[in-house]
């Protein structure tokens, strides 16, 4: 059973290097919305945030379908997104979990 995993953190947190980090050790396929946006756009501000998002999914549905466990390195912060994640995760008889990525307050 694949598994979705969604970082969860602040900017800055290190939900990126954690994510890369996971990927490694699992053979994880990561899902970056900051690449993703990139890549389509080539810019980070005044994008299409709607496009972004259905990328996003596009790409996870696809990995999922051909057995890969996915990483989604996003925020996450509000829980919405999350449900999403879960019921795409159920949708796609896909476990799922989340990786906190804590953020020192004094940094």
């Amino acid at each position: 059973m694949a598994l979705i995993t969604c970082m969860r953190g602040y900017p800055g947190s290190g939900k990126s290097t954690v994510a890369q980090c996971l990927a490694e050790a699992t053979d994880a396929v990561i899902v970056s919305r900051d690449t993703l946006r990139y890549q389509m756009f080539g810019k980070f501000h005044g994008v299409d945030e709607r496009a972004v998002t259905d990328a996003e999914a596009d790409c996870v549905v696809v990995a999922l379908a051909a057995g890969r466990d996915v990483i989604i390195d996003a925020m996450h912060l509000d829980p919405r997104y999350l449900r999403r994640w879960v019921d795409l995760a159920k949708e796609h008889g896909a476990s799922f979990a989340v990786h906190d990525v804590p953020t020192d307050v004094d940094s």
